[in-house]
Parts: C-alpha cells; sequence; structure tokens
C-alpha cells in the first residue's frame, strides 16, 4: 500500500480531491481490516481531500455583501473549518512506523496548515472590507443577532424549554451536532445568529440572557445596569426575570440520574451552562487536546439532549452559544494579526 499512498500524495493530492477520494473508497474496500497503518493514513488524506475541495470553492465564491458571506459561510464555506479540524484529528490518530511514509505525511500536513491559515486569512480580509463598506452588522439581515436571542427563541415559547449554552461552540461544530441529534430521530433544525463584539465570554455570553438595556463597562457587558458573571449570578439574575427558572452547570446535569433529571426539571426554563471547550482549550498545547475536547463535547452534549427528550420530560431544547473560535496549528506570523484600537470598537451597537 506504501506505493499507492506515495502516488495519491505526489500526484493526485495537490490537483484532484475527488479523484483521491474515490480511489480512497475502492483502497479501503480492499484493505486488510488488520492494516490499521494504511487505514489511518487514508483516512487522514481524505480529510485533506475534502479541504482542499472546499478551499477552492472558497476562492471561487463570489461576495459582494456581508449578507453573501453569512449566506455563503452558512451553507458552504463553513465546510473548510469543519475538513481542517477532522483533518487534525485524523493526523492525530495516524498510527505509522515507516520513517519515509512519516515523513511524507509531516509534509502534508505542514502545506495543509499554511494553506488553511492563508485561506482564514484571506477570508477575514475581505469579511473585514465587507464589513466597513456595508454598516458594520447592524445592516445584516441573513442573520439574527445575539442580543436579541432571549426575545426571539425563548420568550415566543409558551412550553417548557431548556437552553445549552456552549462556550465557543463555532458553527462547524454546532453542524456536526446537528447531524449527531439527527441520527437519535430529532427534530432538529439549525439558524444562525451572530455574536456580539468583541466576542468574548464576558461581552457575549449574558446577553442571552432576558434583557431591556444593554451597555459596557470595564468588567465586560451590562444587563439592566447589572454585571452578570459565573452560574449563581446568572442563575438569580434569570429567575427575578422569569418564574421558575435557573441557571445550572452543564457537568451536574451530565451525572444526573434519572430520577434527579425529572425532579430537576420540572421548572418552566432552565439554561444550562456548558464550559470545557473554552475552558480546556486556551490552556491545549496541542491539536490534539483541541480536536478531542471539541469531539468529547459535542457527543456529551448529545447524551444530555438525549435524557432530556427521553427521560426527563423536556421537549424543547436550545442550543447556543456566545461565541466561536478559530483555531490553526500553526505559529501564526505576526504580519497576519491585526490592532484593535478601542476607538473603532462601537460598543454600544455591538460593532466594530
Amino acid at each position: 500500500c506504501k506505493p499507492i499512498i506515495k502516488g495519491i500524495v505526489s500526484e493526485l493530492l495537490p490537483v484532484d480531491s475527488d479523484e483521491v477520494q474515490n480511489r480512497i473508497s475502492n483502497l479501503l474496500i480492499r484493505l486488510n481490516a488488520d492494516d490499521k497503518q494504511s487505514r489511518s493514513i487514508l483516512n487522514y488524506l481524505n480529510y485533506v481531500a475534502l479541504l482542499n475541495g472546499s478551499i477552492k470553492t472558497q476562492v471561487t465564491t463570489v461576495m459582494d455583501s456581508s449578507d453573501e458571506f453569512v449566506r455563503s459561510y452558512t451553507s458552504t464555506l463553513y465546510l473548510t473549518d469543519m475538513y481542517y479540524r477532522q483533518s487534525l484529528m485524523a493526523y492525530s490518530q495516524i498510527e505509522c512506523d515507516d520513517a519515509e511514509l512519516d515523513d511524507i505525511l509531516k509534509g502534508v500536513k505542514s502545506k495543509v496548515d499554511e494553506d488553511y491559515t492563508y485561506q482564514c486569512n484571506v477570508l477575514n480580509r475581505k469579511w473585514v472590507d465587507s464589513l466597513s463598506k456595508h454598516n458594520g452588522f447592524a445592516k445584516i439581515g441573513s442573520a439574527h443577532h445575539q442580543q436579541n436571542f432571549y426575545k426571539e427563541f425563548v420568550a415566543a415559547n409558551s412550553t417548557k424549554t431548556v437552553v445549552i449554552v456552549v462556550d465557543a461552540l463555532r458553527y462547524e461544530l454546532a453542524q456536526e451536532l446537528l447531524l449527531l441529534l439527527a441520527k437519535d430521530h430529532n427534530t432538529a433544525y439549525m439558524e444562525n445568529m451572530l455574536a456580539m463584539v468583541p466576542t468574548e465570554t464576558k461581552y457575549c455570553k449574558s446577553v442571552l440572557l432576558p434583557h431591556d438595556t444593554i451597555g459596557y463597562n470595564a468588567d465586560g457587558v451590562v444587563i439592566d445596569g447589572q454585571i452578570v458573571a459565573g452560574v449563581d449570578s446568572r442563575s438569580r439574575y434569570l429567575s427575578n426575570h422569569v418564574s421558575e427558572a435557573e441557571v445550572i452547570d452543564f457537568e451536574k446535569v451530565f451525572k444526573f440520574k434519572d430520577d434527579e433529571g425529572k425532579a430537576y426539571f420540572k421548572k418552566n426554563l432552565v439554561y444550562i451552562m456548558h464550559n470545557a471547550i473554552d475552558e480546556l482549550c486556551h490552556p491545549a498545547t496541542s491539536a490534539e487536546d483541541v480536536t478531542n475536547t471539541c469531539q468529547t463535547s459535542i457527543e456529551k452534549i448529545r447524551t444530555v439532549v438525549r435524557k432530556l427528550h427521553n427521560s426527563w420530560n423536556v421537549k424543547n431544547v436550545i442550543v447556543t452559544s456566545d461565541h466561536g473560535f478559530i483555531y490553526n496549528d500553526i505559529k501564526i506570523d505576526s504580519t497576519n494579526l491585526y490592532k484593535v484600537e478601542d476607538s473603532i470598537v462601537d460598543k454600544e451597537k455591538g460593532t466594530r
């Protein structure tokens, strides 16, 4: 299989993503089930081919307005981020004891990281230019706005509702979670939402709660005149606005037994705060740590949603996030960094 893998990398991978996927699919059918090395390598190369194809789509996509950016990203361009993350996960699972193949794969990995970083930078520059030409976020009508989340999605429901707020659940991860939920026979759908800026927890998470006014100070966002940070503070705030409402940490819910869950979720409204992705990925020292945390998180969320529906008598479950994240398994060159001055941040409008 080694010569075939070398041929795929040197001849097909740079030019024909579809042919690479077809070749790998046929190889996996014929491959010995015990050949874990070849299977792990081919699995990685398949994700690289998917990523290359998505990047080509991104390069040829014309986006003349901020609305077109949103529509293009949420329909197809998010796949670039998804395939990059999945390729990192597949790379970390490669079992290779051949020095020559190992060097070849390191070369592929280096090229993947560089290509993805370049495309992220290009897309970001186009996005920033588009925002500056079209009055920032205020005029974007192809997405919901985060500050309106409670009124549009929670207050409008007359049934018992559970909201799972996943810190740093980026769009492509939510799409993968959606596929997992569909496998459990849920009636699930997704709508996109623009986060407040700056896109940090202290600015974005509290605005998901009910509020009439939003302000800012040095500590973050102020809703209805209050700084609301932490589970206990948010729970007190929520219960003052909605009867029989509470905020709870995700890990506590995950450990609930069936009788505990049934008793707890008799409340009208519960916000469950999931923090693992943000808390564990910031100090992560490897791409493997980041991808494993993401995968474990969406699997655990899937488990809780299943229990809410099947065991704890909750029909209406909303999964949302305060913000996403960008990750590249490469040291970012200083020329690709932007310095954002406070003077260009319009905090009252949540734009910059």
